[in-house]
């Protein structure tokens, strides 16, 4: 059995049936997955202002076996919704 801090904020969806899993330290909720994409924005943000040009987003979908992605597997629970998006993004095209 899993402990506690492994557990990874899961969304019953996909078509696999499988246990989902994700890379590294895992949000265990739907709050702590926003603050870490706000996160990544606010440190994004500042690579910006030092020169970085662009930023890359790799997964936007679950895949068969992670749960990285901003929805699920079979696209039908979007995670973070365009509204919050937006308000993250904001962060770094420096729209706050």
């Amino acid at each position: 059995m899993r402990s506690q801090e492994n557990q990874a904020y899961r969304v019953n969806s996909g078509p696999t049936g499988r246990c989902y899993v994700s890379l590294g330290h895992r949000p265990r909720t739907e709050t702590e997955l926003k603050h870490r994409y706000q996160i990544s924005c606010e440190k994004l943000a500042d690579l910006k202002s030092k020169g970085i040009a662009a930023g890359v987003y790799t997964q936007t979908t679950d895949v068969e076996t992670e749960i990285n992605g901003l929805m699920t597997y079979d696209r039908r629970v979007i995670k973070l919704p365009a509204e919050e998006l937006r308000k993250f993004h904001a962060i770094v095209l420096n729209e706050e």
